[in-house]
């Protein structure tokens, strides 16, 4: 019956959209996928349309990433001999294929050196890829739950923060090397939760540490933790950035409020121009949840 639901309620929004805006003039185009349940979903930039690319059965989908051009990773929980497990798996959004690959709780593809991160919920694993049998590596050995955000700066460079009791601390790992060094001043500066990498500007929009959530202060950040700029956002929203779509400069962010009636929360799509500073809604009511995707496809 919910699956039913789930279905219907996105035709209706799908018909609803491209009728109100069958063509934005905004110009932006791609897609941003993301997740509702047990199903991978796809929001188009180009004319507001959405769309289910599938279902994942009994997988609770939590968080998606990149892996490679045309795949994508999906981490979340399964049913399984009555037990709720964690399960990474991939999909590939051309073929349709899905493979169910890791037990863990978030994985990252580091492109350059052909690596898979992976996180079973205690340590931080990097496995090679293309054969050769190389060793999984533990980049990490954490306390539960320990790692709060992993973010790719680069295509071998990964950031990490882990939120010990009363302390957080962000680290760099390269994945060329090896090595990893804290990163004081950006942890002094930085929540990495929400937080996105700028590509071709080479710094973090991210949430000044401290900072209360209700006043979306976003700013761009290097990694030495020298704040370069502040994003100029719609006054009075609550905002949290989602992904970054270097060719078209733009920053994707969710807005949540508190409705009128019934005290419901809310969400809104928005992107912010880095180049010009210019924001536009793209939808008024879409809740595209934490983790979003962009893709060409």
């Amino acid at each position: 019956m919910n699956k039913l639901f789930f279905l219907l309620s996105i035709t209706l929004m799908t018909m609803t959209l491209g009728a109100c805006s069958p063509k934005p003039p905004h110009g932006y185009t791609g897609y941003l996928y993301f997740a509702q349940g047990n199903y991978l979903t796809r929001f188009s930039l180009r004319d507001g349309s959405l769309s289910v690319t599938a279902n994942f059965g009994d997988m609770s989908i939590r968080e998606i990433s990149a892996f490679g051009e045309n795949r994508l990773f999906l981490a979340g929980t399964a049913a399984i001999n009555r037990r709720t497990v964690p399960r990474i798996s991939w999909i590939d959004l051309e073929t349709g294929e899905k493979v169910a690959q890791y037990s863990g709780i978030l994985a990252r593809y580091m492109a350059n050196a052909k690596i898979v991160i992976y996180d079973d919920g205690i340590k931080l694993y990097a496995v090679p890829q293309g054969g050769g049998g190389a060793p999984d590596e533990i980049i990490y050995a954490h306390g539960l739950n320990r790692i709060t955000t992993v973010l790719e700066v680069s295509d071998d460079t990964l950031l990490f923060e882990t939120g010990e009791p009363g302390k957080r601390v962000i680290r760099a790992w390269d994945a060329v090397t090896g090595q990893q060094r804290l990163l004081d001043e950006l942890t002094a500066t930085c929540e990495l939760v929400g937080a996105v990498w700028l590509k071709s500007l080479r710094q973090l929009a991210c949430r000044k540490r401290g900072s209360a959530i209700e006043a979306s202060e976003y700013v761009l950040v290097n990694l030495g933790g020298q704040v370069v700029d502040r994003l100029a956002l719609p006054e009075g929203g609550r905002f949290t950035a989602l992904t970054y779509i270097p060719g078209q400069s733009a920053l994707v962010l969710k807005e949540n409020w508190i409705g009128a009636i019934g005290g419901q929360e809310k969400s809104a799509v928005w992107i912010h121009d880095v180049r010009t500073g210019e924001n536009t809604r793209l939808s008024k009511h879409l809740n595209l949840g934490s983790s979003v995707i962009f893709t060409k496809i």
